[in-house]
């Protein structure tokens, strides 16, 4: 079977891994009550995927991304969305007074909020399609512009000083597209700012707890590590200017342990969960968050120039 990259027709991505449609729409159920059968569109097989031109793993067939109901569904967890992110506060170094700013996928416009609290005369765009976002953002000062990326850069070539995202690119088949969009609307010498999970940690990568199937469709469709980050700059000609990488979060510390447990257990379920019954992690999340800037975290951004 002839498998396509998501960034050229003409190279074929190499199957790293094949996994049963059936089990994530089951996991799915069972771990979040959504329903994800409609948007797997009775695929019997979904592979991950290696990229011969990047690195970057994806899975295939394209276009499994989740749709609007999806992510109103897990909007509704009280887990799904963060207003506090250490990605936020690590991309405000890079951007200045004077720059004009475009936020591909706004959300309710937390990101904003605060590039305009220390800027505030600054010029930004918001790209957003949820509508109840939107509205949100409207409620905090924060104007978002309900327009897709492709359709935004007809009019707005070489516009923006900086363009960035947060939690997006992993979201998105057919990954080459918006890199061209969003390079479309920088300016020369301006900066593409890209936040996504980082997929050289193992406790996302080789998660063992439930929520490993966040890191796969409808949900994420793109994994990318550091590598992947540095043959895409080659890809489109753009510099890498830096790669940062968080230290661990507090809401990832319990699937750091249990990932860590699980090894220790030899993936042994019946002792996982006796030890995790027995609350015999908590003692650990303390020693965990002491060593919190030794243990990379969740997220990576990659900073391009143009």
């Amino acid at each position: 079977m002839k498998i396509p990259s998501p960034f050229s027709d003409n190279a074929n991505g190499s199957i790293v891994k094949e996994i049963d449609a059936k089990e994530i729409i089951n996991a799915y159920q069972d771990a979040y009550q959504i329903d994800v059968s409609g948007l797997l569109k009775e695929i019997p097989k979904i592979y991950l995927c290696k990229c011969p031109l990047s690195e970057l793993l994806y899975y295939f067939p394209f276009d499994l991304d989740g749709d609007s109901n999806f992510y109103k569904s897990l909007s509704e967890k009280d887990w799904y969305y963060h207003n506090e992110r250490w990605e936020h506060k690590a991309v405000l170094n890079f951007i200045k007074n004077s720059d004009y700013v475009l936020e591909v996928g706004s959300g309710a416009g937390s990101f904003l909020k605060q590039l305009k609290e220390r800027h505030n005369t600054i010029k930004y765009c918001g790209l957003e399609l949820n509508s109840a976002a939107i509205e949100k953002a409207a409620k905090d000062s924060i104007v978002l512009t309900n327009e897709l990326l492709d359709v935004h850069s007809i009019n707005n070539l070489e516009k923006y000083d900086i363009v960035c995202s947060f939690q997006v690119y992993e979201h998105i088949s057919r990954i080459n597209q918006i890199f061209i969009d969003s390079l479309k609307v920088l300016k020369k010498g301006g900066l593409l700012i890209v936040s996504v999970p980082n997929n050289d940690v193992d406790f996302i990568i080789n998660n063992k707890s439930e929520s490993k199937y966040l890191n796969m469709p409808p949900h994420h469709v793109n994994l990318f590590t550091e590598e992947s980050l540095k043959n895409i700059a080659e890809l489109f000609n753009i510099k890498l200017k830096t790669v940062i990488k968080e230290p661990i979060q507090n809401m990832h510390v319990d699937v750091f342990i249990y990932n860590k447990m699980s090894i220790i257990f030899m993936q042994s379920s019946f002792l996982l969960r006796a030890f995790w019954k027995l609350k015999l992690h908590v003692p650990l999340r303390t020693l965990v968050k002491l060593f919190r800037n030794k243990i990379t975290g969740h997220t990576i951004i990659g900073v391009f120039e143009k």
